[in-house]
């Protein structure tokens, strides 16, 4: 019988979002990221850390500052990253909208969703209620459950523009 799956919770705060390029369908934002496990028990040495593996699925990622960890003995059970992300969005795909979705995943790249479960620990969060871009208002940002037939586990979370009206 094979051991139940790690599960690694995440938690994503939304600093800020920019540089919309509707020529190449990407937009840039800054997150603050926590990954911990759900279980403090599983013994994790640095060599093998899920924590390592488990990256955005942007176009571009760059940490932002120092990485955190949070140790318990000599087990990593925790990460926390600032993460500067060059996303890909279809902006084309729905134009002209008054309300357009962009998904942003969360995956592991080498374990198998056999061995590694990535769940959100709250809903992702921007900073501030309402973040306000030229043409654009980032009113949402929500969690969900991506179940997908691949070796590979995710989840992502969606961020919801709407359409600023033009004076």
């Amino acid at each position: 019988m094979l051991p139940a799956p790690i599960v690694v919770s995440a938690n994503m705060h939304v600093q800020y979002i920019s540089n919309f390029d509707f020529a190449k369908q990407t937009f840039d934002l800054i997150v603050d990221m926590e990954r911990e496990l759900k279980d403090t028990s599983v013994s994790l040495q640095r060599s093998s850390n899920p924590f390592y593996d488990i990256k955005f699925d942007a176009l571009e990622s760059r940490i932002l500052g120092d990485l955190e960890f949070t140790y318990k003995g000599l087990n990593v059970t925790g990460m926390r990253s600032r993460e500067k992300l060059t996303v890909p969005c279809h902006f084309s795909q729905y134009f002209p909208f008054d309300k357009h979705i962009c998904t942003l995943r969360l995956i592991s790249r080498r374990l198998p969703s056999d061995r590694l479960t990535l769940a959100w620990m709250s809903s992702p969060q921007l900073s501030t209620p309402a973040m306000n871009i030229p043409h654009f208002l980032a009113n949402e940002v929500s969690a969900d459950k991506c179940d997908h037939k691949s070796s590979a586990p995710s989840t992502s979370s969606t961020t919801t523009f709407g359409r600023k009206p033009l004076n």
